[in-house]
């Protein structure tokens, strides 16, 4: 023990939980683990007990109650959470810009997202093209595919935020940055 967390990412395999890391990613994290355990197969078949020991009961044990992205609204101090369009939920999200970009009155928001660089046992995620979800009256949203959006966005995308652009900032452009690659720049033409 030296006093700092490590994270010890755990699930359920019917009744028993169990390591969602490998023997690999998880003996860098926590190198007592590799001594433990001198094969991949001995590993895979030890539930998170084995695997940890007593340390487990000292360990701040947190829950995730959803994976799913959402947005929350305050009504005046009163949180409502969204979960949102099935097209959000793709990959990850990194970036999020809100404004009127269909011009009709109601708030929009505009998402980019991906993460190629995770670790070798993670495979990337790289399923989005950016989106644009278009608000509605009823306070649904609706997802505008890129072909008609025109906003196209396939990257490694770190953050996106608002520009104001052309004579006297009169319109609207979206920087998106991306990890080694160009910053890219999107205009909306409605």
């Amino acid at each position: 023990m030296n006093g700092k967390y490590d994270v010890f990412l755990a699930k359920y395999n019917k009744d028993k939980q169990v390591s969602v890391r490998g023997l690999e990613c998880s003996s860098e994290q926590m190198p007592g683990i590799r001594k433990k355990f001198k094969t991949y197969a001995e590993f895979a078949n030890a539930d998170i007990n084995e695997i940890l020991g007593e340390g487990i009961n000292y360990g701040l044990h947190l829950k995730a109650e959803t994976f799913s992205s959402i947005m929350v609204i305050n009504h005046n101090g009163t949180f409502e959470k969204k979960t949102l369009p099935i097209h959000a939920q793709f990959s990850t999200i990194q970036g999020v810009v809100t404004g009127d970009f269909t011009n009709d009155g109601v708030l929009d928001i505009l998402i980019a997202g991906n993460q190629f660089d995770n670790e070798i046992e993670t495979s990337r995620a790289d399923a989005s093209c950016g989106l644009v979800l278009e608000g509605k009256q009823d306070g649904t949203f609706k997802a505008i595919s890129p072909q008609v959006s025109g906003f196209f966005v396939p990257y490694n995308v770190k953050d996106c935020k608002p520009i104001k652009l052309g004579k006297e900032n009169s319109k609207l452009g979206i920087l998106v940055a991306t990890n080694n690659d160009t910053l890219r720049i999107y205009t909306n033409n409605r």
